[in-house]
Order: C-alpha cells, then structure tokens, then sequence
C-alpha cells in the first residue's frame, strides 16, 4: 500500500513543479512615449500595437502590455503628425521589460511640379501643421494693385531671377512654435531674437492656446 501513496505523492509533486511553471509563460512589455525634439511626453492619442496582443490607445504618454505570451515581438507606434515608430522586442517568462519610445516629427513635403503655373498651391506638413504655399515664377512684375496707394507703388518694374514658394498666409503662431522648438533643441544650433508670441497680446514663448492660428508676431 506504501507504494501506490508514493507514486501519487510524486505525481502530484510533478504536476504542481509543472503548473508554476506554466504560470511563468507570460511577460509584460510598458514604457513612455516622447516627442523626440522637445523630450515631453505625447499627451495626444497615441496608438500602440504589439503582436501577439490587443491594439491599446494612450493619452497619457505611457502605454503597458500584461501578460504577453513570450517570445520575439514587433512593437508598433503611431500618432498624428508623428512618424511610424517599429521596433522588435523581445518577451521573456517573468519579466517585466521597459521600453521608451521616442517619436520623430513626420514632414511631408509635395513634390515640385516639372512646369507648375504661377500660383499653383502645394500643401505642407510640418509635425501635424498643415499649410498651403503658392508657386511664384520668375519675371518682371510692376506694382499694379489696387489696394497699393501711389506713394507705396514701386517706381518701376521689379525683376525676379529665380522662382519660389511662398506662404498662402501669414505664418500661424503654432506653425511658428513647431519650428522654432524644432531648431533650438536636440543640438540643432539655431537662435532667434526671441521665441515669438501668439497674436498681438500673447505671451513670448509660450506653448500654442486656443488662439495658435492667430498669426506669429514678436
């Protein structure tokens, strides 16, 4: 009878040593997500994707997977005016592994027309910013306006040698802002008078309000 108590005690040793061990096929995968100029955290939505795993959408600026199933993963990030961010990770039993992620600014930028014609519209994006620009060719032009009193007229024609781009409009204040941070962080280099304001009555240097459309002014 000792026998039979014996090989079931074992047994059940042996299913207990197996069942920890099964509860141990799990990790878990968090971390925070930057803006990769300004070093701040992405408070807007934020959608990350793991394989093997649900798709989670983020305001925070943090994102926490639990109870992955182990292995090599791909881990995606995306967010408006940003860039795709991918990665590889790789999920270990009982770990738990942080990972920041630090998202680049996405430009778009349309191409040049071979032959565009004078005040054809090309629309940019700069960090989430959308603005028009309007081809202007070169030629010889005179100052034939209207709106333009006769002592501000030009005394005669005005020759422009190459053509360019100009902004439809006045540049907006969060236009600006996303520039102006862009170039005096991470090493860039540039310097400016001064950050600029929002509006005629802003305040100088301060991050975009309600009101970022009103134009850059200093």
């Amino acid at each position: 009878m000792k026998k039979p108590l014996f090989v079931i005690l074992f047994a059940t040793l042996i299913l207990v040593v197996t069942l920890s061990g099964c509860g141990t096929k799990k990790g878990q995968l968090g971390g925070k997500i930057y803006d990769d100029t300004t070093k701040e955290l992405i408070t807007g939505s934020v959608v990350v994707t793991l394989t093997g795993a649900s798709s989670i959408t983020v305001t925070n600026g943090q994102y926490q997977f639990t109870d992955v199933s182990i292995g090599d993963k791909t881990l995606t990030v995306q967010a408006e005016g940003y860039k795709t961010y991918t990665a590889s990770v790789k999920i270990e039993a009982g770990k738990t592994i942080t990972k920041d992620i630090y998202l680049v600014e996405e430009v778009t930028v349309p191409p040049d027309p071979t032959d565009p014609t004078p005040g054809e519209k090309g629309t940019y994006t700069v960090g989430g910013v959308v603005f028009d620009m309007r081809y202007a060719p070169s030629g010889s032009f005179i100052s034939d306006d209207n709106v333009i009193s006769e002592d501000e007229k030009l005394p005669g024609p005005v020759d422009v040698t190459n053509p360019f781009w100009i902004a439809e409009t006045e540049v907006t204040y969060e236009l600006w802002h996303k520039v102006y941070t862009w170039a005096t962080t991470d090493g860039h280099g540039y310097t400016f008078a001064n950050p600029g304001r929002e509006g005629h009555d802003g305040t100088i240097g301060a991050a975009p309000t309600s009101a970022s459309q009103e134009p850059v002014t200093t």
